[in-house]
């Protein structure tokens, strides 16, 4: 299976509600984003793991937009995954005065409208948890 097909998988696994992250059956790294092999040891077909309630910090972030149309994508360094790599979606967060780099995240699911789920990042504490 190639790369793409990686991301695919990852993308219908998070359709049906399962965030997920890839491991390596091999050495175990967790990683980001989806590939047909191991970044640590090259290893073919990584597995998957759970990873919904994952938990993390907030690395960085930006806003997109404004009003109603305002999206803010975050990069998380998260607990399950292997040091280098990082997780980033969109940021799902009730009080923007609340984002802070090293803000406490958690992974999810949720559907952004388009009638279909995707992975996302939401704040945890200030009425998110």
């Amino acid at each position: 299976m190639n790369s793409n097909a990686y991301f695919r998988e990852y993308s219908a696994r998070a359709a049906s509600g399962s965030a997920v992250l890839p491991r390596c059956g091999h050495c175990s790294t967790v990683f980001m984003p989806p590939r047909a092999a191991c970044p640590e040891c090259g290893a073919a077909d990584p597995g998957w793991m759970p990873a919904n309630g994952a938990a993390g910090t907030l690395y960085s972030f930006t806003v997109m937009g404004e009003g109603a149309q305002e999206r803010i994508i975050g990069l998380a360094e998260l607990d399950a995954i292997t040091d280098g790599s990082k997780f980033y979606a969109q940021l799902l967060c009730d009080d923007t005065s609340q984002l802070t780099m090293g803000a406490a995240v958690t992974v999810g699911t949720a559907d952004l409208g388009s009638g279909e789920l995707v992975p996302v990042l939401t704040l945890r504490g200030a009425g998110n948890d």
